[in-house]
């Protein structure tokens, strides 16, 4: 450990968020975390009161859009097994079954990073590498190191950690990351029997890096060390990037949609709040009469002025027909919006183009994958020069990113039952595009299932009666 070292600056002050980021967070919490935050979302009106208000925002739900697209786009590349091309050396072999050294797999990491993609627009790896003495307290040598079973860490870092970064160019104008700020918290003891979270920032340059822990308020750096990388091993992908380290959130017009349909909805609930609840209207009463009027079966309103009256008036609901509109008007749109990153980019094609290879025009989405592919392959290749060893050249990370052909598997499917009727493709063809699209289990075999089918002679269709009446 090395001797403590005070920052003074305030712990609070390397806080940062995007502004779309909590709205995106809060949609993807529910109805909770937008009724906390009712002020942002659901500002009181003028003069009405704070119960009035409080049962207003108590009664709004949000229609978990934008939550349920999020997830669904996320789950889709992980809906197949995550697969490698070409073989890589010990120790960059073992990473795959456990990328941080505590279990985590490389599609359990792939998939997190990919949820950054979605909800942030952008995702970073951190190449990690475990701070290591021999036994004399000095640094071992590579052969030690693997002896020991010492090997790079992946750790995905959310757009959210990374508080700051500081950039030099290059020869050619590049950005070039000259120190990262990652924040951190962890859980700590706190007395006997508590816990409590405590403030980490980790730095990290090109030669050293060092640790500061939150202390009273301020920074305290607790450790520090070497870069023996000799670059900041920090690696990005991006799914809507607007400059370096920079991105907005691909679905952030379906996140503000849903932030409308959760305001009109809530005016929705209100005005038929409104609507179902009469409101007594009495003329020629005294104060004191008024005051002692009570509703209900059963009960009697008395006044000495004959020429008093009493009657209720009720909503026309005049409003309630358009506010049903707004709200129906909306959900439509956010099904549109849903649907963007799985819609097809198709330029201009001749006809030997379409049929089944249309399918694999681009979409968002794909683009996302490609995305997260390079950003796997630069964190092997990161790794790789930390240890010194060769990256094979045909290794290649490979995430299924087939959503068009998800997007239209009926249709499809359709269509090759008729080309196989046809003669106009194979049993394997036939067999392998069905798989394709989910229409057969992962697990089968298509080789397999051709040989068995070969194997059982005539389908049992082709036995019948001929059209002279013959078996």
């Amino acid at each position: 450990m090395v001797e403590q070292a005070k920052v003074n600056t305030p712990c609070s002050a390397y806080r940062t968020m995007s502004s779309s980021w909590g709205l995106i967070d809060h949609l993807l919490g529910g109805s909770g975390p937008m009724r906390a935050n009712s002020s942002t979302y659901l500002p009181r009106f003028d003069k009405e009161q704070i119960k009035h208000y409080t049962a207003r925002v108590n009664r709004s739900i949000v229609y978990s859009a934008y939550a349920d697209t999020a997830k669904n786009i996320v789950s889709k590349p992980f809906s197949r097994k995550m697969t490698f091309q070409g073989e890589l050396p010990p120790p960059l072999d073992q990473i795959a079954d456990d990328v941080d050294g505590q279990g985590k797999t490389i599609m359990q990491l792939s998939r997190e990073v990919f949820t950054h993609f979605v909800n942030r627009g952008l995702g970073h790896i951190l190449v990690d590498y475990p701070v290591t003495v021999d036994e004399q307290g000095g640094t071992p040598n590579l052969k030690q190191e693997r002896d020991a079973g010492y090997r790079p860490r992946f750790i995905a870092i959310a757009p959210d950690q990374l508080i700051g970064w500081r950039t030099e160019q290059d020869a050619i104008g590049k950005p070039v990351l000259t120190q990262i700020r990652i924040s951190e918290t962890r859980t700590e003891p706190d007395g006997e029997w508590g816990d409590q979270p405590v403030e980490y920032v980790r730095v990290i340059e090109p030669a050293a890096w060092r640790l500061y822990r939150c202390v009273k308020e301020e920074y305290v750096v607790v450790q520090e060390g070497v870069n023996s990388l000799g670059q900041i091993p920090l690696v990005t992908g991006y799914a809507n990037q607007t400059g370096f380290l920079m991105a907005d959130p691909p679905l952030r017009e379906l996140a503000e949609t849903n932030l409308a349909h959760y305001q009109s909805d809530s005016d929705q609930r209100n005005i038929l709040h409104m609507a179902r609840t009469v409101t007594l209207f009495l003329r020629g009463f005294t104060q004191d009469e008024a005051d002692h009027v009570a509703l209900g079966p059963n009960q009697i309103i008395a006044t000495t002025n004959e020429n008093a009256d009493a009657k209720f008036i009720e909503h026309a609901g005049h409003a309630i027909e358009a506010g049903r509109k707004d709200i129906e008007e909306l959900e439509m749109r956010m099904v549109q919006l849903g649907l963007q990153p799985f819609t097809q980019k198709v330029g201009n094609q001749t006809a030997t183009g379409q049929g089944i290879d249309e399918s694999r025009a681009n979409c968002d989405i794909q683009a996302w994958v490609m995305a997260l592919e390079d950003l796997m392959y630069n964190a092997y290749a990161l790794a790789a020069e930390w240890i010194g060893v060769e990256m094979p050249d045909d290794f290649k990370p490979d995430v299924f990113n087939d959503f068009a052909i998800w997007m239209r598997a009926a249709q499809d499917v359709d269509q090759l039952i008729k080309m196989r009727q046809a003669g106009e493709v194979s049993r394997r063809t036939f067999l392998r595009e069905v798989k394709r699209r989910n229409v057969l289990s992962e697990t089968v075999d298509v080789e397999e299932e051709v040989t068995q089918i070969e194997s059982e002679g005539p389908a049992l269709a082709m036995v019948g009666v001929n059209d002279e009446g013959e078996e």
